[in-house]
């Protein structure tokens, strides 16, 4: 994919730096030449891609940057507002599809997308649930992203009660779905085999949606 990412802070440099990692075509936009600098500032690792200097919400400056070839846009400025309208206008404007905002305000995450109908991404949130849950449950969770979502996995131990029980005896949770059940062994049996009895030792992966 070519990929245009709007704002080169922390966020922007370590996501031009995964994502020309992967094969990623990118290019860079942002408004201060000395935050460009620190694409090649990571390591051995040399920016290969575009970086332009120019207002994040310039249509001009957008164009420069390679918007009109690009497949996906990631608005990822440290100001919340410029993200949603970088996010307009490429949806609006150069009509992709692909667009996503980065809202450092949790409580305007949701507000901004259904206010605007885009895909917006919480630091702050995914950090905080993630910490959270690491804290109470004893275990650092795995996250998937999933197009413009993000899943969490969790390793539970199943209550005493349901030992010998099969998985489509256990209570259905609207907070985690059950994705499978990791046997004491190493072997994992998905959820779809509704007849995996919980063993001694076992433990349930399950899947909750953060955002």
């Amino acid at each position: 994919m070519n990929i245009l990412i709007v704002g080169c802070g922390q966020a922007g440099c370590y996501l031009a730096r995964q994502l020309e990692g992967l094969g990623h075509g990118v290019s860079v936009l942002d408004n201060d030449p000395k935050r460009l600098a620190h694409l090649n500032e990571y390591g051995h690792h040399t920016f290969q891609g575009l970086a332009v200097t120019g207002f994040p919400i310039d249509v001009d400056a957008l164009r420069s940057a390679g918007i009109s070839d690009c497949d996906a846009v990631l608005a990822v400025t440290e100001d919340d507002n410029v993200n949603v309208m970088v996010a307009q206008v490429a949806q609006e404007i150069f009509g992709l599809k692909q667009v996503f905002a980065m809202i450092e305000d949790p409580l305007l995450k949701e507000v901004f997308a259904q206010q605007f109908s885009i895909r917006t991404v919480s630091p702050v949130s995914l950090t905080a649930n993630m910490l959270v849950r690491a804290l109470l449950e004893g275990a650092t969770p795995q996250t998937v992203s999933f197009g413009g979502n993000t899943a969490v996995f969790h390793l539970l131990p199943p209550p005493e009660k349901y030992c010998g029980k099969t998985l489509a005896e256990l209570p259905i949770s609207s907070q985690h779905c059950v994705f499978g059940l990791l046997h004491q062994g190493g072997r994992l049996e998905l959820a779809g085999n509704l007849s995996a009895r919980i063993q001694p030792g076992d433990q349930l992966v399950t899947a909750q949606l953060l955002d």
